[in-house]
């Protein structure tokens, strides 16, 4: 992979990275990333913490991953636009396996395959 792993980390949490900074890692011009990387990074990610990107605390709108030992349940969260940051749905999925996690993220959340941070993944 042309990528760190810890800028994929980064991105792979919601994460924006300009221009100069990419630069200065040496990851500037950027050939596409290849999906199933990208998703192998993210299993070893969620099968090594109990929670990603953060835990249910952080207020994160969008799509959490909890590794319970026996499964992966996606919480998906979407919060009220008017006022106070109040959970206006909340739905989980389970699954067994970490990949179907990791594709339900990307999917969900990140909108891959697509533009993560105007890196290509295909």
């Amino acid at each position: 992979m042309y990528m760190d792993k810890d800028t994929l980390t980064f991105l792979l949490k919601g994460g924006h990275m300009n221009v100069p900074d990419r630069v200065a890692k040496g990851i500037w011009p950027h050939p596409p990333l290849n999906y199933n990387e990208v998703r192998a990074h993210l299993v070893s990610l969620i099968t090594q913490t109990e929670w990603f990107p953060c835990d249910l605390s952080k207020g994160k709108e969008g799509v959490v991953i909890q590794n319970t030992g026996k499964n992966y349940i996606c919480h998906i969260l979407h919060y009220s636009a008017f006022g106070a940051p109040i959970v206006s749905e909340k739905r989980e999925k389970a699954f067994k396996k970490p990949e179907d996690a990791a594709d339900f993220y990307l999917k969900w959340d990140l909108y891959l395959p697509g533009d993560l941070d105007s890196w290509k993944v295909e």
